[in-house]
């Protein structure tokens, strides 16, 4: 079964992003980009300094995704009430584990590159 609202692509899901650009703009939904917990747990990150760098990179991409299946799907009339438009990236889990400047390097990039220009 596939969600009729909006496609969601999972860190764990490992298939490549325009997959997901594709389907959302064929079946005319938002597409909602999530941020693994691995990709940024402490834990995890051998070499913080590429894993900046990685963060923002795919932070960049799921912007230019979301943009593109907002450029290319008409946006709902109520798309403040029942879903969000053109959507988000978020965030899959948070814990006290999280490397929280990746986290800020997120945030900062979408306050930056995530303005809509119709």
């Amino acid at each position: 079964m596939v969600c009729p609202k909006f496609i969601m692509r999972l860190e764990a899901d490992k298939v490549e992003l325009p997959f997901y650009v594709d389907q959302a703009i064929r079946r005319g939904v938002p597409l909602t980009t999530g941020i693994g917990s691995r990709q940024v747990d402490a834990n995890s990150i051998g070499d913080m300094e590429a894993a900046k760098i990685e963060i923002k990179q795919i932070t960049e991409s799921f912007i230019a995704a979301q943009k593109e299946v907002a450029r290319k799907v008409a946006m709902p009339a109520d798309r403040f009430r029942t879903q969000p438009w053109p959507s988000q990236i978020y965030f899959e889990d948070i814990a006290a584990e999280s490397q929280f400047e990746l986290i800020e390097i997120i945030i900062r990039t979408v306050r930056e590159q995530g303005a809509f220009d119709a």
